[in-house]
């Protein structure tokens, strides 16, 4: 069973948005094209990742070569770190530090609090001779809070806990970062040149921590790259990544420009920040550019639902979630609480589909616009799928905008504010 995307529900007949995708067809052919005479110094070459096998191959002797490792502490932010704990958080499960022998942490900002305490996690580890792996992730080889955290966690290394640490950097080629780290002796791992940080999940940046993790890499390709062929596809009706982006495009001429991703699925929570940076990075440039949210059902049921329902009308849905689960739990027809009469002898798998399906049915009947993308299990291939759904998306929806979904020129504002203040 394959990715099932589902717009029966979202606001536009499919002859509109048949209208609204020819303006994508031309762009659509240059992938295509792409796909067929590789080209990696395109900004579209992250389409590329999907049916190389050298990433893989890479970050997979990489893994082996620590596999020893208790602990991997991934130092990224953004399009560095978010990827891997979307696909991390998935397939391993949320609480799968708590779960395996193999414990991943990511240091992102620069919180002094979250910071220690990944550094007395480290020290734990340590004395008790267990392997670390410190794997510092930056394209640029110069993000502050990457550069920032490394060094603050590498300086409280002595000199017989460093001999327990393996350090590996993934970075551009030519970055100041890769030449201290081939220096220093640290094993390195490209990033293909141009290949952004929000686009670079399925190259090294995430492959060689979830390869370490247990993740299969190669079906996760497999998955992204049948997803490909899909959406390099010109009928709209066929092609999911285009009528996403059709509709996207739609809604935001008629005014909705908030965007949400609801989960239904509490290891989907890290997926949907990282199609927040996605999107908004991509596509936030100028009057018409889109809101992303992220919702976890049911959680936010209880939270945003009212708002939802009874707020202004200025939002549209992404509905991700599961055909089914792999695990399940009875409530007993005799429960300890008398309050949960009429739930014995319910899974909880029932019930919460029950939710799900209540959310929708109040959708419709209050005329939401949503649309549904479901995934048949939790594996690789399915999530692969869907990161390459997205991703093309984001392209193609960025060709209706009419802006360059491979820039973000605004982001460098707070650096150089930032670097002002700390000279």
């Amino acid at each position: 069973m394959d990715v099932v995307f589902s717009w029966q529900y979202a606001g536009f007949p499919p002859e509109k948005a048949k209208e609204k995708a020819r303006e994508a067809l031309l762009y659509l052919k240059r992938l295509a094209n792409l796909r067929q005479k590789p080209d990696w110094s395109a900004p579209e070459a992250s389409i590329l990742l999907a049916d190389e096998k050298k990433f893989a191959q890479a970050s997979i002797r990489a893994a082996k070569g620590c596999s020893k490792a208790a602990l991997f502490i991934l130092v990224g932010i953004g399009g560095s770190n978010l990827g891997t704990m979307a696909i991390r958080d998935f397939i391993m499960g949320r609480n799968a530090n708590l779960l395996t022998g193999k414990h991943m942490l990511f240091a992102d900002t620069c919180d002094p609090s979250s910071l220690d305490e990944i550094i007395r996690i480290m020290k734990l580890h340590l004395a008790k001779k267990k392997q670390v792996v410190l794997n510092i992730v930056s394209k640029s080889g110069t993000t502050t809070e990457t550069l920032a955290n490394f060094e603050a966690i590498y300086a409280t290394l002595s000199p017989s806990e460093k001999k327990l640490v393996k350090v590996y950097a993934t970075t551009d080629a030519g970055s100041q970062l890769h030449s201290i780290a081939s220096k220093k002796g640290w094993p390195t791992l490209p990033i293909p040149p141009a290949v952004g940080g929000r686009f670079s999940v399925l190259s090294c940046v995430g492959l060689f921590p979830l390869a370490w993790a247990g993740v299969d890499v190669n079906k996760l390709l497999a998955g992204a790259s049948k997803m490909l062929s899909v959406c390099l596809k010109d009928n709209v009706n066929e092609n999911p990544a285009l009528a996403q982006a059709a509709l996207m495009s739609l809604h935001i001429e008629s005014g909705k420009n908030i965007i949400d991703t609801f989960c239904f699925c509490n290891d989907l929570h890290s997926y949907g920040m990282w199609y927040r940076q996605l999107l908004a990075e991509s596509a936030g440039k100028g009057p018409a550019s889109p809101t992303p949210m992220v919702s976890i059902g049911s959680t936010d049921l209880h939270s945003q639902e009212q708002l939802y329902l009874g707020g202004s009308r200025d939002k549209i849905f992404r509905i991700v979630s599961l055909a089914g689960f792999a695990d399940d739990q009875l409530v007993p027809n005799t429960p300890a609480l008398s309050l949960a009469s009429g739930l014995g002898g319910k899974s909880t798998s029932e019930i919460f589909l029950a939710l799900e399906g209540g959310t929708k049915s109040s959708f419709r009947n209050s005329y939401i616009p949503f649309w549904e993308i479901l995934l048949p299990a939790k594996n690789e291939e399915a999530f692969g799928a869907l990161l390459q759904l997205d991703m093309v998306s984001v392209m193609l929806f960025c060709k209706f905008l009419k802006v360059n979904a491979f820039d973000q020129p605004a982001v460098e504002e707070y650096k150089k504010e930032a670097k002002k203040l700390l000279s």
